[in-house]
């Protein structure tokens, strides 16, 4: 091949490498929501707003549950989603967050705006749900790459079945840990192009753990004086019947903000673990009351690991094993996350290489609060 041919091909290499950042017309969406709901400040509050208004949407999916076994990694099988069509030649992959199950309380209303464009659709249920709880992983000593195999593997499962010419990543929290190790590998071994989309991943889960358990700790006394019978009408106009909350009493804030932390995630770490006693006849003393002592029960090893060696358990570590020939890394968070409280993000974007314009920060929306505006079929559609 001559230098001018060499130097032809380059470009289109590199102009193919680079063209998927964040759409203009997506950026323009996320811009927009800054002035509208700048005024949502208190982060826990607003992390629960979004969750409410995510499940007021349509959650009509096209797709049906499958079961996953492998002798190899499981004890048992878990149940996973699959919606395949004729005409689709591209997949995407959706990894929930935390307790994200495939048939859950949240995950449908995504899995039903990703299936709105054209591709076919496989989700895997997050690792601390109590479906993939229930199957037993064979933990070893570094155990959570073994969930990155299984990931993988289902992939590849999937893979087989048709050609596919693109294959698109899309995780939410916790879920983007999971999909940044199986990238890891899959980006290796798959030939075609790879988009992942990231949505307000944790920077490392050490940090987001300690964090996350702070919150718990700090909001106790208010969630145990929260009314919240009194509170009901007071979150059915703000949180359902208004698009846009305003004026909103800080006894009310206050205790949405405990909420968050209490009864959307206390609760499901209690119930999953008495389900994990219950199935492994295991007794313990007391349940666990956070994120870390549930960890500690049910997984010790990874608990030590998130203490003894943090770094292998960050964002950066596994996109940087990546094949950059053949990814493209888009990434969405709010400079307000909780969960990366008093973190920076260059040092991510430096390491694992990643563009300015392929990384969106929302001025408000704390963990994932973005997620419930009604912007995000138009958002799939820009960049699915």
């Amino acid at each position: 091949m001559n230098p001018i041919m060499k130097l032809i091909v380059f470009i289109c290499l590199f102009i193919s490498f680079n063209a998927h950042s964040w759409t203009q017309d997506s950026v323009s969406l996320f811009n927009e929501s800054n002035n509208k709901y700048l005024h949502l400040e208190n982060p826990g509050m607003v992390t629960l707003w979004g969750g409410v208004r995510r499940l007021l949407k349509d959650e009509t999916t096209k797709g049906e549950l499958k079961t996953y076994k492998s002798s190899l990694y499981l004890e048992n099988e878990f149940t996973y989603y699959l919606f395949q069509s004729q005409e689709n030649s591209k997949l995407t992959v959706f990894f929930p967050g935390v307790f994200g199950e495939v048939d859950g309380v949240i995950s449908p209303s995504v899995i039903s705006l990703i299936e709105k464009q054209p591709t076919d659709v496989l989700v895997i249920p997050n690792f601390l749900s109590l479906n993939y709880i229930k199957s037993f992983p064979k933990y070893k000593d570094f155990n959570f790459d073994l969930d990155f195999k299984i990931s993988v593997a289902l992939i590849k499962k999937i893979l087989s079945t048709k050609d596919y010419s693109k294959l698109n990543f899309v995780a939410e929290s916790l879920g983007t840990m999971v999909a940044a190790g199986s990238l890891k590998e899959i980006s290796h071994v798959y030939a075609g192009e790879i988009n992942s989309f990231l949505m307000w991943p944790p920077i490392n889960i050490k940090d987001a753990i300690n964090n996350f358990d702070l919150g718990i700790k700090r909001t106790l006394k208010d969630y145990n004086q929260c009314g919240i019978f009194i509170n009901s009408l007071k979150i059915f106009k703000n949180f359902i019947w208004d698009e846009i909350p305003q004026n909103m009493d800080l006894d009310f804030i206050k205790c949405m903000n405990s909420y968050m932390y209490h009864f959307a995630f206390v609760r499901p770490i209690k119930n999953n673990f008495k389900e994990y006693a219950k199935i492994t006849k295991r007794k313990f003393k007391v349940l666990p009351d956070d994120f870390y002592s549930f960890l500690e029960s049910y997984n010790p090893k990874f608990a030590q690991m998130i203490q003894e060696n943090p770094k292998v358990l960050s964002l950066s570590h596994w996109l940087q094993q990546r094949n950059f020939k053949n990814t493209k890394i888009n990434i969405v968070s709010s400079q307000n996350d909780f969960l990366n409280k008093d973190l920076n993000w260059d040092s991510v974007l430096n390491d694992a290489k990643i563009n300015s314009q392929d990384f969106y920060l929302f001025q408000w929306g704390s963990h994932s609060g973005p997620l419930g505006l009604d912007i995000w079929e138009e958002v799939f559609k820009n960049e699915l």
